[in-house]
């Protein structure tokens, strides 16, 4: 199991858009259709782990990162990919 948020302006925020999925597959198909097809599921990677998020639980949280947001080519223009989110594989789960 996986638990991912978007990134938003601040964690409060991000948080009441925390959702939990039974694989990476099944987060990515979620994330394509949040949104509308600007990334694809071929866009999308999982950064290595960073460590723990204290503040909400997470163990080893992750960058969720897209190549591509519609026509704009992220490694093109920056030379990596653009960070929409974050994921984990272990939380406190209270």
């Amino acid at each position: 199991m996986i638990i991912y948020r978007p990134r938003r302006g601040g964690l409060r925020e991000a948080m009441k858009e925390a959702r939990i999925f039974n694989s990476e597959r099944e987060m990515f198909e979620y994330i394509v259709k949040q949104w509308d097809g600007l990334i694809s599921i071929e866009d999308l990677s999982i950064s290595e782990p960073l460590g723990d998020d204290e503040r909400i639980g997470w163990k080893d949280y992750r960058y969720v990162l897209t190549n591509r947001c519609g026509d704009r080519d992220y490694i093109k223009l920056y030379g990596c990919a653009q960070c929409i989110g974050m994921c984990a594989y272990g939380w406190d789960k209270d």
